[in-house]
């Protein structure tokens, strides 16, 4: 399941206080609830099991998970052997909640406002009443991923953690400004995973409604006031899922359709036209020959003599060729 952290901005959030840490095999990430600051680990090394809220996280060399400041924290085993993470703490003044793609029936996770985690300075207070934020916007960040470069972001890491060392304003700058790369990082690959993840949902959902719908002339513009979504963006979900555009992916399960009819009916051409979604028998005939290669009247014919191959469109399967295409 997909679940990500949105925060709104500005203020973005801020680092607080990081480091490295090791376990040795037997001990385990400590327990503890509501600390406050939102808490990124990193594994480096062997193998970190983390419950929060009761939910298990099993982190390997390159894993990243964010835990939230609000909930309880504990150990989900023993480490068997040494392990190493790098934990970061950062808090943001701003609005953040925590978004998933449930499974049906799970509850919706609440927003936080900021007023109910930390005490507001005299500003914050002013700006609340206000309401006068010259702009908003909201980003990012996964909850958990697998970091495609991890051992650039170890660097990255390194460096902030040696800052700590240093009491000059300067490497308090610094840390902050290697933190915001490393969010931008975060936030860049969390977007990618949010849009894939929503186009396959919006394409599996356009494919069932095709799927129930195919044998009415207006399936199309029914998907498109359906899904209240552009056509141009249907299209990229459809060629993101399975490989092909909407009107492509309709015609291909319309010819799927009207192939078995031809085989396994009596129905007259006309008809099995009619009963797909065609309304042009002219319209018809040329989309069949397109995806078959054949007219529909051999193609019933050569039916007869043997089974031409032809693949099942299901909602999560794309549409095929069958070994007839020209």
């Amino acid at each position: 399941m997909t679940s990500y952290y949105k925060f709104t901005t500005p203020p973005w959030p801020h680092f607080v206080v990081g480091g490295i840490a090791a376990l040795s095999v037997g001990e385990g990430h400590q327990n503890r609830s509501n600390i406050g600051v939102f808490d990124m680990l990193i594994v480096t090394k062997g193998k970190l099991s983390v419950r929060e809220g009761g939910e298990l996280w099993e982190l390997f060399p390159g894993h990243m998970l964010i835990l939230r400041p609000d909930l309880y924290h504990e150990s989900g085993g023993a480490c068997t052997e040494r392990t190493e993470y790098f934990w970061l703490h950062f808090q943001t003044s701003g609005d953040w909640e925590e978004v998933r793609q449930f499974q049906e029936g799970e509850p919706y996770p609440k927003a936080y406002s900021y007023n109910e985690r930390v005490e507001l300075t005299s500003v914050s207070r002013e700006t609340e009443r206000s309401g006068e934020l010259p702009f908003a916007y909201k980003f990012s960040l996964p909850k958990s991923v697998k970091l495609p470069d991890a051992e650039r972001v170890y660097r990255q890491l390194m460096t902030m953690i040696e800052f700590e060392h240093s009491p000059a304003l300067e490497s308090r700058i610094q840390q902050q400004l290697l933190f915001q790369k490393l969010l931008h990082k975060l936030s860049s690959e969390s977007k990618e995973r949010i849009i894939s993840a929503s186009c396959e949902s919006i394409a599996k959902d356009v494919a069932a409604y095709i799927h129930q719908h195919y044998d009415q002339p207006d399936v199309y513009e029914q998907v498109k006031g359906t899904f209240h979504y552009s056509t141009a963006y249907l299209t990229r979900c459809m060629k993101q899922m399975y490989g092909y555009t909407l009107v492509d992916y309709l015609q291909q399960y319309r010819i799927r359709q009207a192939t078995a009819m031809l085989k396994e009916s009596k129905y007259s051409i006309t008809e099995v036209a009619y009963q797909v979604g065609y309304r042009n028998y002219s319209h018809f005939t040329k989309c069949f020959v397109k995806y078959t290669g054949l007219i529909p009247k051999s193609y019933r014919k050569l039916s007869k003599d043997h089974k031409p191959q032809l693949c099942d469109i299901s909602a999560d399967a794309s549409p095929c060729y069958n070994e007839l295409d020209s």
